[in-house]
């Protein structure tokens, strides 16, 4: 089993937490909201082979398993 990332999507900054299918933490980090963050962002889910994110934007929350698809086009 992989792991699981929750992301709190902010405009300035970004924080993505990601955990193991046991629940250890296996990054605990903050984006800043520009090219170099956001492609930095979109590498750690595939490096730590996140199979399922949970995004909130403000007021609504996405789960999915898409996030492969956002980083290959970073």
């Amino acid at each position: 089993m992989g792991s699981y990332a929750g992301v709190d999507w902010a405009s300035e900054k970004h924080d993505v937490r990601v955990a193991d299918a046991a629940g250890e933490e296996l990054l605990a980090a903050t984006f800043v909201h520009d090219e170099q963050g956001l492609r930095s962002l979109c590498r750690q889910p595939v490096r730590l082979k996140v199979e399922l994110v949970a995004k909130n934007r403000g007021h609504s929350l996405t789960i999915d398993g898409g996030w492969r698809e956002v980083a290959d086009t970073a």
